[in-house]
């Protein structure tokens, strides 16, 4: 069986709401401005049309304090202001919020920017723009059989797969029962494989199918601590029957 891995937009949620961080947040103009640390994370769920966008600051690192931007800094995305994560918009991640860590967001539903453009403006006014593309991934076909002793190939449209990117796929059952992420094999000559193995612990039956494209960056302007950009895209439903 396949080792699961932690793609880190999970993982910033994680800490983000888990309570796992120092217990106080430091305001910007307190902190020398080298040593911020960004942090970018988006997901686009397709089926829904919806784009949720993340921004965090940190000192050092992210397991550094939580900063809250004051003026004159600043973030925005594709020209509009961010704003800061509050009580009332849990509904977008469904989790409790740890008070001590500031985040800042974006939610909307439309079609998927061509890019996502963060123009960062510290407190010594100096202005970092990083610009990160979210890639697509949907299958050709609406529904598949699975076979637990030979697998499937499904065909996708969407562009090639580099180093940077992983590849995964999740469930959904009709009583409402959600499966883990799945990790998959890089696909290859636009097709995507599921093996007997990575459906070995799976139920049979019929099934709801998404498949989650993640990217990965820390190519990013900034301060001397740099920083990271991941995204993530996930598909539209398909309908999959696993059988033996």
């Amino acid at each position: 069986m396949k080792i699961k891995r932690l793609p880190l937009l999970l993982a910033t949620l994680i800490l983000l709401f888990a309570g796992c961080q120092p217990k106080k947040y430091a305001n910007s103009d307190k902190i020398e401005q080298r040593l911020v640390y960004q942090q970018y994370s988006a997901v686009y769920y397709a089926g829904e049309e919806s784009l949720v966008v993340f921004a965090d600051f940190y000192e050092n690192n992210p397991t550094g304090t939580s900063v809250r931007l004051v003026k004159p800094s600043s973030i925005s995305l594709n020209d509009s202001p961010m704003s800061i994560l509050k009580n009332d918009d849990i509904e977008i991640v469904g989790k409790s919020r740890n008070k001590d860590i500031v985040s800042y967001h974006y939610s909307g539903n439309g079609k998927l920017p061509l890019s996502l453009r963060f123009n960062y403006i510290n407190n010594d006014k100096v202005s970092y723009q990083n610009e990160f593309v979210i890639s697509t991934i949907e299958p050709k076909v609406a529904a598949a059989k699975i076979s637990k002793q030979s697998g499937v190939s499904i065909a996708y449209n969407g562009s090639a797969f580099s180093d940077n990117e992983q590849l995964y796929f999740s469930l959904w059952r009709k009583d409402g029962k959600e499966f883990d992420l799945y990790p998959l094999d890089m696909p290859e000559q636009g097709k995507i494989f599921i093996y007997p193995e990575d459906i070995i612990d799976v139920e049979n039956g019929e099934y709801d199918l998404h498949f989650h494209r993640f990217s990965y960056s820390s190519d990013i302007k900034g301060s001397e601590r740099g920083g990271s950009m991941e995204g993530e895209y996930v598909s539209k439903k398909m309908k999959i029957t696993i059988v033996e």
